[in-house]
């Protein structure tokens, strides 16, 4: 029995260094480009889980009043920063200057209005026509868009633009069928749209950036509206990992290693993509406002990249988790709205509907 005692506390003990380990290592990935060492992304990836090993860990050391609370509790308030990325909790009253201009900002991955769901595609198109519809703004920056020049067929920009009284547009397509089906990125605005450009990705040709400049009270605002690269887990992958979610035992070596592939791969990629809008930012003489769906969550370097120069409005404003993807791989916020120091944050929230595989996020800054 003194055996398996002690052969249990050596291994919580083994198992405790390696959370504490595993959670420096999530901090550290914001800081470091998965171009070089792409393993130390994974941490990042896995914040969520090694953050409530050692919140368990720090409760069972506490009550055994070893010194291993005190480390756990240390290494957790070193990472303070990175937890107020994932968690926020601000119930303050939001204030307005009644002097500022303000402007509603909706960021949404509509992956292509439910086109390929053949047999209710009209309807969740329509229903997220009602849903955008009801949550009005200014601004609109819409991923995984979806276009047809085919008359009377699925339309949507032409439709949205009149629904929402948004009839300027910037839109660019990076695949096409046939020339008359189109799937890219769009922003629509009512405002004018002055100058527009395309910030290309070298190492992927699926996801792009685009930026648009809104004349805005005789100023001049930046629109950037981003898609960075996605995982793109084949229909098998995406069944086994939920699978795996309910049944551990589930363990497939050669799927474990295609998965694991595919993310570090796209670490990589989205960490050459963010890095190539910030430097495109860099020079941008206007203030910027930032929408897109990142495909990564808050601990991770390519959002860092973009914290270090613009602000996140959850952050500002939003409230919980902010959970924005539906899907079978864990559930992570995903999209952002982000602003230049120039403006002022007044609301955020998520919307809660799940008609897309990624909730629709509301924001409204001013300046």
């Amino acid at each position: 029995m003194k055996i398996f005692r002690k052969t249990l506390k050596v291994a919580v003990l083994v198992v405790t260094v390696l959370s504490v380990v595993s959670l420096i290592l999530a901090y550290t990935s914001t800081f470091i480009s998965p171009a070089k060492t792409p393993e130390i992304a994974f941490f990042g990836l896995g914040y969520p889980v090694i953050l409530a090993f050692n919140l368990l860990f720090l409760i069972f050391w506490i009550i055994k009043q070893s010194r291993w609370g005190w480390i756990i509790l240390v290494s957790l308030l070193i990472g303070t920063p990175i937890h107020l990325r994932f968690f926020q909790f601000n119930f303050a009253d939001n204030t307005e200057d009644s002097d500022a201009t303000t402007l509603r900002v909706l960021s949404y991955n509509v992956e292509l209005f439910g086109w390929y769901h053949w047999r209710s595609n009209i309807q969740r198109r329509n229903q997220m026509f009602d849903q955008i519809d009801r949550n009005r703004a200014d601004i609109y920056c819409f991923q995984e868009f979806f276009y047809t020049n085919v008359p009377n067929r699925f339309d949507t920009r032409d439709s949205l633009t009149a629904l929402l009284d948004a009839p300027h547009y910037h839109d660019h397509y990076t695949h096409e069928m046939y020339n008359v089906q189109f799937y890219g990125i769009a922003t629509l605005s009512k405002y004018p749209i002055v100058d527009r450009g395309v910030i290309e990705f070298p190492n992927d040709k699926n996801n792009i950036c685009i930026f648009s400049d809104l004349l805005v009270d005789d100023e001049i605002i930046r629109v950037y509206n981003g898609h960075l690269c996605s995982i793109r887990f084949s229909g098998d992958e995406h069944e086994f990992v939920g699978d795996l979610q309910s049944d551990p035992g589930l363990l497939e070596r050669s799927k474990v290693a295609r998965i694991y592939l595919r993310l570090k791969h796209a670490f990589q990629k989205r960490a050459w993509q963010a890095e190539l809008i910030r430097n495109h930012m860099a020079d941008c003489p206007y203030p910027i406002i930032f929408c897109g769906d990142f495909n990564d969550t808050p601990v991770s370097y390519a959002y860092n990249v973009f914290n270090e120069l613009l602000t996140d409005v959850f952050r500002s404003r939003g409230r919980g988790i902010g959970n924005t993807y539906i899907g079978n791989f864990p559930s992570f916020r995903i999209d952002y709205i982000f602003t230049s120091p120039e403006f002022g944050h007044t609301h955020f929230k998520v919307l809660p509907e799940e008609l897309s595989d990624h909730r629709a996020i509301w924001g409204e800054v001013s300046y």
